[in-house]
């Protein structure tokens, strides 16, 4: 059973590492911990509503996106 979870976990880390389209967020004060710190709906807005329903941030399927700024 864990073997077949880390088997998945590793397809989907190597899948999104080959994705062309790959957006890094640039969070206003914010540090790992982003989902909890001051800004996280803004990063709860960008992962589930944008990125995974429309594939894109504000309209951006790549590169780098300053958010909170």
């Amino acid at each position: 059973m864990v073997e077949n979870i880390l088997f998945v976990l590793g397809v989907l880390s190597a899948t999104a590492v080959l994705a062309e389209e790959k957006a890094f967020i640039d969070l206003a004060c914010s540090s790992h911990n982003a989902m909890w710190e001051k800004n996280h709906n803004l990063l709860f807005k960008a992962s589930l509503e944008e990125w995974l329903s429309l594939g894109s941030v504000n309209g951006t399927q790549e590169g780098m996106l300053r958010l909170g700024y």
